[in-house]
């Protein structure tokens, strides 16, 4: 029954105007030529120009992240795209392929950077004034992912002065 209905198959389609290529794809043979007619339409960019992009977008996103209050909006992917007046499928690329890590990973990542400069810093007091000043609904936000992060709490940090294992304390 199988070997009869694949020489049904065969005949109908070496009697209909299908193409050899399609006759390729449809008995699952590779093509001696790929079937892409898109790729002259969107070609891939040479290796300079996308790497001239990337740094362009590092650029800007230093200047952004040096601005006063940045971190304290709390920017989703497309409110950071729009600020940097790049289109977010650009900024995702960015920081997949460029980075390494998607935009919630990094966002996290600078935060706990910029956290433990301020826990160290003597403008603020307590840890509420840090969370308040990142952005985070709460204390208690900025405290899980501190600890998860750089691996103890905000005020142990701030206790030791950024050396959390000394074990002098």
């Amino acid at each position: 029954m199988a070997v009869s209905l694949s020489n049904w198959l065969s005949r109908k389609i070496e009697q209909s105007s299908i193409s050899d290529k399609a006759k390729l794809v449809l008995f699952g043979i590779a093509s001696p030529t790929p079937i892409q007619d898109f790729a002259k339409k969107s070609a891939p960019k040479p290796e300079k120009t996308l790497q001239a992009d990337y740094d362009e977008i590092q650029r800007r996103l230093t200047l952004w992240l040096e601005s006063p209050g940045s971190l304290a909006s709390d920017p989703t992917a497309a409110d950071l795209a729009d600020r940097l007046g790049i289109p977010q499928r650009q900024l995702k690329a960015f920081f997949q392929f460029h980075l390494g890590r998607n935009f919630r990973t990094w966002k996290s990542e600078i935060k706990m950077e910029k956290a433990k400069e301020m826990l160290l810093d003597d403008r603020y007091d307590t840890v509420s004034e840090v969370a308040d000043a990142l952005g985070f609904r709460d204390d208690a936000s900025l405290h899980r992912l501190f600890h998860r992060t750089v691996g103890c709490t905000p005020g142990l940090w701030k206790a030791t002065g950024g050396q959390p294992d000394r074990k002098d304390l």
